[in-house]
């Protein structure tokens, strides 16, 4: 997890340097000038700018790459240790209370449970990316036009204030959709033992 906040703050860096680049030298160009700047008290020429800006967009792309990497591999392990841990806790607890479990309890849990674990984990490894990508777009924003960069950062904060009611909501449905494929999963465990009864005792053309 360090290594991808490592890899999506330098990408994000990249992509912010090469957007105040691309935005500085398109801005030189027009107004009939050879160096973009000063910023922070340095000029560079257009030809360089332009190298500078198709380097760092060209690495972007390359970390990019790593980072969907990283996140596969991420997934793919997370996925495989829970359905172990799960399996491993169902087969060392006692009959009692595997017997006091519903009948699709363990099918369910490693994979309806697993794939919402999953998606979690993705969902907190695209916010990390996505918090550091606006770290370091506010880092460039402030180094840029500090005003608008602060009015910016107020507004998200209002929009994420506006946000709490439906993330509430999100976990109440989350709730019930768990429960609901608890209850589909025991169905279907149950048709099949039916099945199973239907064969034994040769009444499967009655039904």
């Amino acid at each position: 997890m360090g290594l991808l906040g490592l890899v999506s703050f330098l990408g994000a860096m990249l992509e912010a340097g090469f957007l105040v680049l691309l935005t500085s030298t398109v801005l030189t160009l027009a107004a009939g000038r050879d160096e973009v700047g000063p910023v922070l008290g340095y000029s560079i020429p257009v030809d360089v700018s332009l190298v500078l800006a198709a380097a760092a967009i060209v690495v972007r792309l390359i970390l990019s790459l790593i980072i969907v990497r990283i996140s596969a591999d991420l997934g793919a392990r997370v996925r495989t240790e829970q359905r172990r841990r799960i399996s491993r806790a169902y087969l060392r607890t006692s009959w009692q209370v595997q017997k006091a479990e519903a009948a699709g309890r363990l099918q369910e849990l490693v994979t309806s449970f697993v794939g919402r674990i999953n998606s979690a984990m993705t969902s907190v490894t695209q916010g990390i990316t996505a918090s550091l990508s606006l770290f370091a777009f506010m880092e460039a924003g402030l180094v840029v036009d500090p005003l608008a960069t602060l009015a910016v950062l107020g507004a998200l904060a209002v929009l994420g204030a506006g946000l709490g009611p439906i993330r509430r909501r999100i976990r109440r449905q989350a709730t019930t959709s768990a429960s609901t494929d608890l209850r589909f999963a025991t169905t279907l465990t149950e048709l099949g033992s039916l099945g199973q009864e239907m064969q034994t005792f040769g009444v499967r053309s009655e039904f």
